[in-house]
């Protein structure tokens, strides 16, 4: 039998014949262009209030500042350590993370999850927001060009935990129809279908009850035992109520969507551009949008929207928000942009600017006649020709009323098929063109 070799936990005890060395400064090692002291610098000058107003004011103080910890996760954020543990260990062993602690207290994983989780989660937008005005302060953000792109993330969820809207609200409309047929029947209750919600079964439930219990009946539940009519009664509407609960819930978690996950209920079933089953099955996701400014992110959506032309608008509205100004140019695929969204914006002069310069042309996806949009959700490419009717009011103030037919092609680029059919008019290269479609799209667009 081999002995058991028992290793000592502490590793010096056999040191004594090592030369004696004492802790040294460690910043002087630490190159004077490394990215961990330009962080150290620019974080210095943040914010922190909000940060702190996280912790309670009773007890004692926490081993690590804030303002430390915050600046220890960017750094580890920058190199690509994401990790609790290995943000720990880094502390201990990485001199750039020694520099960033200047002799406080190491923190152990559990401290940097409580503090990821419980007080920089609330605030974190806040600082980011703080540093881009910083960089405009220091000219490095000028405001000017907004370029948008986003990319489709699957979710953490089981990709077979779905739940479809158009089920829902099939199975429940025959529930209710069900159930106000077996109130009437059986009960004696008329009531439309469209008045039946779990709240109305629970007081005709109620009531069953108190009839129950004045009457003495005894439940009994087994086999080879008869239950009373009441008492089935009493069984049925609770089935009614509690699958009727449950449809309710289904559509307050929708929001507007057509499905999500029971696993991750803010995840919404959307095809991937990774699809390594090459079955265009249909995952739990996030819609992922950045917005970037001078080789700068300046903003980030997560958003449960399938379509990339519903988060345009929300998230615009979010950085003005955040920064309190718009950007002067917008640049962003092509499909992005619909003209009933983006004039929302041409109208309120936020961007004044024609999307059709601005917006990146995809050439590796060709016309297609037969195409629908699988973003709107509406037959909205679907017509064959349609009727433009608009009025051209220029920088003197004559307007010009002009209408004419175009094709379904030229609405997916419509400023160079207007700029195409109106050669022969007279205008500015200031003026403003207002009108709608014929299926009451709003046109808002400077030529």
């Amino acid at each position: 039998m081999k002995p058991i070799l028992n290793l000592q936990s502490d590793y010096s005890k056999n040191g004594g014949y090592i030369q004696l060395s004492l802790p040294i400064n460690t910043e002087c090692l630490i190159p004077v262009d490394d990215s961990v002291r330009l962080i150290d610098q620019v974080l210095e000058e943040l914010d922190y209030r909000e940060l702190y107003l996280t912790y309670s004011s009773e007890g004692r103080n926490p081993a690590v500042s804030p303002k430390t910890l915050f600046k220890i996760m960017v750094y580890a954020y920058s190199q690509h350590i994401y990790s609790s543990r290995e943000i720990e260990k880094a502390c201990r062993l990485n001199l750039a993370f020694m520099f960033l602690l200047k002799g406080e207290k190491v923190p152990d994983h559990n401290t940097i999850s409580r503090f990821r989780k419980h007080h920089l989660t609330p605030c974190v937008e806040g600082l980011l927001t703080q540093l881009v005005d910083l960089l405009s302060d220091a000219g490095e953000i000028s405001f000017e060009n907004l370029f948008i792109d986003g990319t489709k993330i699957e979710a953490n969820a089981n990709r077979y935990s779905f739940v479809w809207r158009g089920a829902v609200e099939k199975n429940e409309a025959k529930l209710k129809d069900k159930a106000s047929i077996y109130l009437k029947d059986e009960l004696g209750i008329e009531q439309p279908q469209e008045r039946i919600s779990s709240g109305y079964l629970q007081t005709v439930l109620s009531d069953l009850l108190l009839i129950a219990q004045s009457n003495g009946v005894e439940f009994v539940h087994g086999i080879g035992k008869r239950k009373t009519s009441i008492q089935k009664q009493i069984e049925t509407i609770e089935d009614y109520k509690s699958r009727l609960q449950k449809y309710e819930t289904s559509n307050v978690i929708f929001k507007g969507r057509n499905s999500y996950s029971k696993t991750d209920k803010d995840a919404t079933f959307m095809h991937m551009k990774e699809d390594y089953m090459r079955n265009g099955q249909l995952k739990p996701g996030y819609n992922i949008q950045a917005a970037v400014e001078s080789e700068y992110i300046v903003g980030i959506d997560v958003s449960s929207e399938r379509s990339d032309v519903r988060t345009l608008i929300p998230f615009l509205d979010k950085l003005n928000k955040s920064y309190g100004r718009n950007f002067e140019n917008l640049i962003a695929d092509k499909e992005i942009f619909a003209l009933d969204k983006i004039s929302k914006y041409a109208m309120y002069n936020i961007y004044d600017t024609p999307f059709a310069q601005y917006a990146i042309d995809r050439k590796d996806y060709p016309y297609d006649p037969l195409y629908v949009s699988e973003y709107e959700g509406e037959e909205s490419f679907e017509l064959d020709r349609f009727k433009v009717q608009f009025v051209i009011v220029d920088v003197y103030g004559l307007r010009y009323e002009y209408e004419f037919l175009m094709e379904t092609k030229d609405r997916r680029n419509f400023h160079d098929a207007f700029v195409s059919r109106c050669k022969g008019i007279d205008f500015t290269s200031n003026a403003v063109l207002e009108g709608t479609f014929e299926d009451d799209y709003l046109i808002t667009e400077r030529i």
